[in-house]
């Protein structure tokens, strides 16, 4: 046999695996299991949306419009119930979407971490944007 052909058993299993995780890259596969930023579905848009309401009416005192365009237009809350907001977190433990119309089920917890209740919202598609229509907050905030 020439030996210039002759490949280390060691080294054609090192390729191999060089190679199978180079095809795991390119198709998209994490051997983590860690998923590859955001999440693009619907609901995970709606979820995004959720968790930026509690920092955006924080920040309304100075900048009002950053909370006001989370909702739909028409439905901003007064910029006096901002302050209400920004004492909670709000977590979407699920959405029943149909159509440009979503009910979610939220997760409303107060800074200190307890948990008020679970509230229905609605959100409305408006463009490719998802919009807060109707937000309740539990009357003990």
């Amino acid at each position: 046999m020439d030996k210039r052909f002759f490949v280390k058993p060691w080294l054609r299993l090192a390729t191999c695996a060089v190679g199978l995780a180079l095809i795991m890259v390119a198709v998209g596969c994490d051997p983590g299991g860690a998923s590859r930023g955001p999440d693009s579905t619907e609901e995970g848009r709606i979820k995004s949306l959720l968790s930026s309401v509690g920092g955006a009416a924080s920040a309304a005192a100075q900048n009002p419009e950053a909370f006001q365009m989370l909702f739909a237009a028409g439905a901003a809350p007064a910029d006096s119930e901002a302050p209400r907001y920004a004492k909670c977190g709000f977590y979407s433990k699920g959405a029943s979407i149909s159509g440009d119309t979503a009910t979610v089920e939220v997760e409303v917890e107060t800074m200190e971490g307890e948990l008020d209740e679970l509230l229905q919202w609605t959100v409305v598609r408006e463009g490719k944007s998802w919009k807060i229509k109707d937000a309740p907050l539990p009357d003990s905030i």
